[in-house]
């Protein structure tokens, strides 16, 4: 059920509250029709590209936020242009999100292509930060927040003083940088280039939904939750441990990790980039394939 926010802006709500698979979608109406993230609810999503839409926008690559996307085949798609190569070449999205362990997706891209249909979509706008597109008379800006993904972006509405803050969902959670692509230091100074804004409304990709006024406290607690993994991580480093020593500690999925499902390769790359900033900062060394807190 599309929901008015503002002058021709409408909250799309994902189905079970925009949890993976699924997510919030924003929809421009104005002269001219947009959708940002199409993959709410196929049925709203149908309704809407047999209306028209002209311009999909997305915040980034994952499926999560592309899986209706095979609906709007006359759309011009839009996305940053670090993300493009992700969303143009399915061998490429692997790479993004497994790295040099590709080899070890297994079955992996199939179910992506399962839940896809298809795969491989030519951008006809590749954005760059503070990029302003004009959907009939509604302005909108890029603001480039990677961490998440390379190409991570949010669109805020000047006028309306409206941020669709995609990825950067303000969760319990906290940040979601599991891709080989993501990155820990990137995420942080995402986290306080939003700072700069002053939204009236915040649409969130996943499960907040909608947040009025100000986010500066939500934001600070989403940076608190890498400060504690990072203590966690530290903590476990007493002793020299191996990466998958580590991982198998569960630092970051605590009770969800597990070595047999799904969590385990997410786990595995947020500690990996977690090792590296820490490395990077000087607060651990590696020897002979072990890691040891210096502080």
């Amino acid at each position: 059920m599309r929901q008015p926010i503002a002058d021709h802006l409408f909250f799309l709500p994902g189905r079970r509250g925009g949890r993976f698979p699924h997510c919030n979608s924003l929809l421009i109406e104005d002269a001219g029709r947009a959708v940002i993230d199409p993959a709410s609810d196929a049925k709203e999503l149908k309704a809407l590209a047999e209306e028209g839409v002209q311009v999909v926008l997305l915040s980034h690559f994952h499926t999560d936020h592309i899986r209706d996307l095979k609906l709007f085949p006359k759309a011009a798609i839009y996305i940053h242009q670090a993300d493009a190569p992700a969303l143009r070449d399915f061998e490429e999205m692997i790479r993004f999100v497994w790295g040099h362990l590709a080899d070890q997706s297994g079955n992996w891209g199939g179910r992506k292509l399962r839940e896809l249909g298809e795969y491989g979509w030519t951008p006809a706008r590749e954005l760059k930060d503070g990029e302003e597109l004009v959907i009939g008379s509604t302005r909108v800006q890029v603001v480039h927040t990677p961490g998440h993904t390379p190409g991570h972006s949010c669109f805020w509405f000047p006028e309306a003083q409206v941020l669709f803050a995609a990825d950067m969902d303000l969760t319990e959670f906290g940040p979601w940088y599991g891709n080989a692509a993501s990155s820990v230091d990137d995420t942080l100074a995402s986290i306080e280039k939003l700072k700069q804004l002053r939204p009236r409304l915040t649409v969130t990709g996943h499960e907040v939904g909608m947040i009025e006024g100000d986010i500066t406290d939500r934001l600070d607690a989403f940076a608190r939750v890498i400060a504690e993994r990072e203590a966690r991580i530290l903590a476990c480093l007493e002793e020299p441990l191996t990466h998958e020593e580590l991982v198998r500690k569960g630092t970051i999925y605590g009770p969800h990790y597990s070595p047999d499902n799904l969590n385990h390769w997410m786990e595995w790359r947020m500690t990996w980039h977690h090792l590296r900033s820490l490395e990077k900062r000087g607060l651990l060394k590696q020897e002979a394939g072990k890691y040891l807190r210096l502080i």
